[in-house]
């Protein structure tokens, strides 16, 4: 396949497993940094408010944690709320904060990319990364580590730019192939990443000045942070070229009847590709908003249940991304799939282990041990290997190529907008039921889900099928 360079040539096929290494690498180092921060948040929730509230200072954090105890008080009638899950809850917010800046600039990002390319707006979003880590290796007060938080959600545009890319410059059959990187990718990046914070945020500079700027304890890990964004933006700058070019590449196509056949199953009419959008973004946001929920709420889990330390929690962390890690280099890089309706279908066997999952730890109790833990951690793992990275193969199919970065970023802002919610309602569950009717809840609502994916996403995706095999069919015979 073909695909155009920064100058408006065309790359031969021999380097797309070049350009997708490429991406593959920096993604890697992107999802590093991004993770160091997050075994984190608790330490720093609570260096900020020993700072500030502790002493009677009124700040936002302050006010923050003022009203959450207003909630407290007027809730206390119908539930016991421990004091010990405020830091928990905080971090939850700030990551939710994360989650849906991401959902507002998701599309501004895609649209930025069709039209000045992928190169430069990947290189751009990472300046926006850079001054986001940058604000966090000074943020003495929470005010301005809020700020490093809000700066990084409006500029992370890595991975939803390094699927455009893939996309760019594989074919409809390897897609699948090529986006498993991506999912390898996360699974890496979060088993390694937080393991890495933890271990620099050991080195404490608190108190050593820079220019009148106070560093915090966190400020070597934000500054390794820092260096792996700077080292991942020069080898972009150097090594990807540009993908998008669709002049050049429109000269370079040559039609034949493959192609056709491929046009007919895939790039449908506008009111079919927008019916396909439309069932993809729904269903991303659907699954993200329950299984972010459930993933942000499993720490509590074990904390209450088995009195889990972090070195625990790290363990079955651990296990989950390893098992996803292999069970998309092992099973999903080895499915080559053209028909969209093959993404479909492996997404929904990562919702059928979804649903399992829900039942699993809705029935975990200390009383029938950690085997229904682990058992549920593990189809935790096939989902994460399966049903984002499938869902987002099969919408880079079915959208158009000249707008895919625009239609690419609409459907990952509504799983953000998923994932920034999902955990506020499943927290807000855990305070209000207790574990068992949360999580029961939660899987009665996946199970409704499982329904709709089934009946809706992949009946339609049947119909159509149907419906150009038919076509096909006729147009043979005439």
């Amino acid at each position: 396949m073909a695909v155009a360079s920064k100058a408006g040539g065309v790359l031969a096929a021999k380097d797309e497993k070049r350009i997708i290494r490429t991406v593959f690498i920096a993604l890697l180092l992107d999802i590093l940094a991004f993770t160091m921060i997050l075994p984190l948040f608790p330490e720093m929730i609570n260096f900020y408010r020993a700072q500030e509230v502790d002493k009677g200072r009124e700040t936002v954090l302050s006010h923050v944690l003022w009203q959450l105890n207003r909630l407290k008080t007027h809730i206390s009638h119908r539930a016991v709320v421990s004091s010990r899950f405020d830091t928990v809850l905080l971090g939850g917010l700030v990551g939710s904060l994360f989650s849906f800046l991401q959902f507002i600039a998701s599309p501004i990002i895609g649209r930025m990319s069709d039209r000045r390319g992928r190169r430069y707006t990947l290189l751009a979003t990472m300046w926006g990364n850079i001054l986001s880590t940058a604000i966090w290796c000074f943020a003495s007060t929470f005010s301005t580590f809020l700020l490093a938080r809000v700066v990084g959600g409006l500029s992370e545009g890595n991975v939803q730019l390094s699927i455009a890319i893939m996309s760019d410059v594989t074919s409809d059959a390897n897609r699948s192939k090529a986006l498993a990187l991506v999912g390898i990718a996360f699974s890496v990046g979060f088993t390694v990443g937080p393991a890495i914070g933890a271990f620099m945020a050991r080195y404490n500079i608190t108190g050593i000045k820079l220019g009148g700027e106070v560093f915090n304890p966190f400020s070597v890990a934000a500054a390794m942070c820092l260096a792996l964004l700077i080292i991942e933006t020069l080898y972009l700058y150097i090594a990807l070229p540009e993908t998008h070019l669709i002049e050049a590449a429109a000269k370079t196509k040559t039609t034949t009847k493959e192609d056709e056949g491929k046009n007919l199953a895939v790039h449908a009419d506008a009111a079919v590709t927008r019916r396909r959008l439309r069932n993809a973004s729904a269903a991303h946001f659907a699954h993200l908003f329950l299984f972010s929920g459930m993933e942000f709420s499993l720490t509590f889990l074990t904390f209450e249940l088995f009195h889990f330390s972090s070195a625990q929690n790290g363990r079955l962390l651990g296990f989950i991304g390893i098992f996803a890690s292999l069970i998309q280099g092992g099973y999903i890089r080895r499915k080559k799939s053209l028909s969209p309706n093959n993404d479909l279908s492996l997404s929904n066997q990562g919702v059928t282990t979804c649903l399992a999952a829900f039942i699993l730890l809705a029935l975990v109790t200390p009383e029938r041990g950690q085997g229904l833990l682990w058992a549920g951690g593990a189809c935790l793992s096939f989902t994460s290997a399966t049903v984002v990275n499938c869902l987002t193969a099969y919408c880079s199919k079915v959208c158009d190529p000249k707008t895919r970065g625009t239609q690419m970023g609409q459907f990952r802002s509504w799983g953000q907008l998923g994932r920034s919610l999902g955990p506020i309602l499943c927290c807000g569950l855990y305070w209000f039921l207790g574990k068992t009717q949360a999580y029961t809840l939660m899987s009665v609502a996946y199970a409704v889900f499982f329904l709709w994916f089934n009946l809706v996403v992949k009946g339609y995706e049947r119909r159509l099928s149907a419906a150009t095999t038919q076509q096909l069919k006729q147009k043979k015979t005439t």
